[in-house]
């Protein structure tokens, strides 16, 4: 990780993969509903601002909080206590904006993204097409009938 203010494109690109993995991840947690209520927004919130502002350690930090209140639910359930439930309609639809923002840019689906990343490290600023070639690499003989 750099230490300046500014991240490589490249850390960038490897920290919203991990923050896109733990937030679909949430997706599939069950935690008691204070978690969800509480502790689970301030995390996203935290996030979206890191991620608005390109802020790697701010981001790494909104990540740690998020998956550290996954961990709570194993601490906190005990016999009696909240039920453990998905999550709830708007922090699922947080979620999924969020996701959306960070892969906005940058992606496979985007056709440039990777590209231009890697121009960026490089330090070339090619302007790329993509190629849309259907035909095979290799040429294979007819099949035999």
């Amino acid at each position: 990780m750099t230490t300046g203010d500014k991240a490589s494109p490249l850390e960038w690109r490897q920290l919203q993969e991990k923050a896109v993995a733990v937030l679909g991840d949430a997706l599939d947690w069950e935690l008691p509903g204070p978690v969800w209520e509480k502790k689970v927004p301030g995390a996203l919130s935290d996030m979206t601002l890191a991620a608005a502002a390109r802020d790697l350690p701010a981001l790494w930090r909104a990540i740690g909080a998020l998956w550290l209140c996954e961990g709570t639910s194993r601490v906190q359930t005990r016999v009696g206590g909240p039920p453990l439930l998905p999550a709830p309609l708007p922090v699922r639809e947080r979620i999924a904006e969020l996701i959306d923002s960070l892969t906005a840019e940058g992606t496979p689906e985007s056709d440039a993204g990777y590209l231009a990343d890697a121009d960026a490290i490089s330090g070339r600023a090619a302007a790329r097409s993509p190629v849309r070639d259907s035909s095979p690499a290799v040429a294979y003989p007819p099949a035999a009938q």
